[in-house]
């Protein structure tokens, strides 16, 4: 029975340091009651092109920036890429630019990324980890990479950890029936969903998953179409899922 729990249940209620990853924008914090919760699932929506990962990237900065340790799991930009697009986020210049790499660009233009490049390294490089995606990634593993972190900074199991999914439809399951597409793309992400909303209760870690949306409705999005939850590509089971639907 629930009174098993009473004593846990009690002071949870009293708690005034709940593991909360604060976000870089005031408002959104306010919305979410101080950031993102440890322990809940996040679903960013939006159509390709949409800022999904800008924003995700943005809020795994900030929160790497704070000293909390943070995996931003890219399943299709590389290190380097995301590198170049903190630095142009950073100096407020097209990443493009920042792309272009030394030869390209006047002495000042040096200076300010070599200076931006260092406050990243020093800052927030030291509590983020890039992890690049590949088939053997899965929530299992990502669970493992949450208790290992919190081991590597001697934090308690309680300790705010962030971790981004960019983006849930590409990350796998553990099944090889299910990730090899032979059942389909709906029961895989329904499986995902699940084990990143498993994911978040048994590690204690915010979860932020970006998830694309359905082809046939991304002209109407795009148009500013109000965002509806049948939107979501691959399964309703996301929303079930998720503890909070954000829509960009």
């Amino acid at each position: 029975p629930l009174t098993a729990y009473a004593a846990e249940l009690l002071e949870g209620l009293v708690a005034s340091d709940r593991p909360t990853v604060a976000t870089p924008f005031e408002h959104l914090n306010a919305l979410l009651g101080g950031g993102l919760h440890g322990g809940k699932l996040y679903v960013l929506a939006a159509p390709p092109g949409g800022g999904k990962t800008t924003l995700s990237a943005q809020i795994a900065d900030f929160a790497a920036g704070a000293g909390l340790p943070t995996a931003y799991v890219a399943m299709e930009m590389g290190r380097g890429q995301l590198f170049d697009y903190a630095l142009a986020r950073a100096l407020g210049m097209n990443s493009a630019k920042v792309e272009a790499r030394h030869f390209q660009h006047s002495e000042r233009d040096r200076e300010r990324l070599a200076a931006a490049a260092r406050d990243y390294l020093e800052t927030v490089a030291p509590r983020l980890s890039v992890i690049e995606g590949d088939w053997n990634t899965t929530p299992a593993v990502l669970n493992a990479w949450v208790t290992q972190a919190r081991a590597r900074y001697a934090l308690p199991p309680t300790a705010p950890v962030l971790v981004v999914v960019d983006y849930l439809q590409l990350l796998n399951t553990g099944d090889e029936t299910l990730d090899s597409g032979g059942a389909g793309e709906t029961p895989k992400v329904s499986q995902v969903a699940v084990q990143l909303k498993q994911l978040a209760r048994d590690s204690g870690a915010a979860v932020l998953a970006l998830s694309d949306i359905i082809k046939s409705e991304q002209k109407d999005a795009i148009k500013g179409q109000e965002f509806t939850l049948n939107m979501l590509r691959g399964s309703n089971r996301i929303a079930h899922a998720a503890d909070v639907v954000l829509a960009l």
